[in-house]
């Protein structure tokens, strides 16, 4: 059933000479195996879906206990960020970019870690992404925005005058009122 509807979806749609498509994610669980009551099993359906989406979109997938499993330690990583970024607790490796033939530093790029208390360094391939889906991704910026200007102020600017940074930042960051200002 759910491939039928994935297939009835997908036929193209014209509306005033204009195609659309739609793509749908899918998520299944079912009763009573994967849920005795109805509140756990849309819970379930929802994390199926949401797996469905990860897999690319447009397919459906079925509930396993392993996405409760994979939620839970989602929900703590995030607690785990918000913590970090009201403490603050990050940090730059400065990656220097080097002009070849005269061998001077022209850049430095600013490559944030998350340094978690037990875990020790987190690198931003595991964190980011969570960061830019659950909206920390703009108060994150602007931590990591001061973290980077108390470093040029009080080192890069008086050892290296003409030193450039180079930062990453988000597209959602790029959407955010208050970017120029942050920076």
């Amino acid at each position: 059933m759910a491939e039928r509807i994935r297939h009835s979806l997908s036929l193209p749609i014209v509306l005033n000479n204009i195609t659309i498509n739609i793509t749908v994610s899918i998520g299944i669980s079912a009763f009573p195996l994967d849920a005795d009551n109805i509140e756990t099993l849309i819970k379930h359906a929802d994390l199926a879906m949401y797996n469905a989406k990860s897999k690319g979109k447009n397919n459906f997938q079925y509930f396993i206990p392993e996405l409760n499993v994979s939620a839970v330690k989602r929900l703590m990583v995030e607690s785990e960020l918000q913590k970090a970024v009201q403490n603050h607790n990050f940090i730059f490796h400065y990656q220097p970019i080097l002009d070849i033939k005269t061998k001077k530093i022209l850049i430095l790029e600013a490559l944030v870690r998350w340094i978690h208390p037990d875990k020790g360094i987190i690198y931003p391939q595991e964190f980011i992404s969570i960061e830019e889906e659950n909206g920390l991704i703009v108060p994150l910026g602007d931590v990591l925005f001061h973290i980077i200007w108390k470093f040029y102020k009080h080192t890069g600017r008086v050892h290296f005058p003409d030193l450039k940074l180079a930062v990453n930042i988000s597209p959602k960051q790029l959407n955010d009122n208050h970017i120029i200002s942050n920076i």
